[in-house]
């Protein structure tokens, strides 16, 4: 129905305001600068932002781990309280919304936001997970090299000196 659309429309907003909030709030807890949080249109559809980027600075990779999964975990959360009132409440407009934010905010999450083939919290996730910064650039790098050392036989000396070869295959099959 249309108030069923416009209801979960108003929800899943605030669930995505609530995501940006999550990274807002760690990273001032750990000292880092908020400058801006707004919306930005990404392929003319409106998306919420926190600009964490000052978050770089941080020298525990763990602490730049919790900014970036702080998104992440408050869906998880809001997914898991809202499919307990959805086993809770009644049929009609409310259960279905509850049911509607449960399963849309835990497949957007898991499927958007921690993927890491995307820009969003899962490559930064990656990202700290392996040690490696501006992760997408240095995998593709040591891909081509790799790619070109097993199929074409070109010798050439890698991008980077001392990847494990297990490193290696992780990064070939992240690019």
């Amino acid at each position: 129905t249309t108030r069923g659309m416009i209801v979960f429309g108003v929800t899943m907003v605030l669930v995505k305001i609530v995501h940006e909030f999550a990274h807002a709030y760690t990273a001032r807890a750990l000292g880092v600068r908020v400058p801006v949080m707004g919306i930005a249109f990404m392929v003319m559809w409106p998306v919420a932002f926190c600009d964490v980027t000052a978050g770089w600075k941080l020298a525990r990779r763990r602490d730049r781990l919790k900014i970036s999964i702080a998104g992440v975990y408050a869906e998880l959360i809001i997914a898991a309280l809202a499919l307990c009132c959805w086993g809770l409440t009644l049929p009609g407009i409310l259960q279905t919304t509850f049911f509607t934010i449960s399963s849309v905010t835990l497949i957007s999450t898991l499927i958007v936001n921690f993927n890491p083939a995307m820009r969003f919290d899962g490559y930064y996730i990656l990202g700290d997970l392996w040690g490696i910064d501006n992760l997408q650039q240095r995998c593709f790098a040591m891909s081509r090299w790799a790619l070109h050392r097993w199929f074409l036989g070109v010798d050439l000396p890698p991008p980077e000196a001392g990847v494990p070869p297990r490193r290696l295959l992780g990064m070939v099959i992240y690019s």
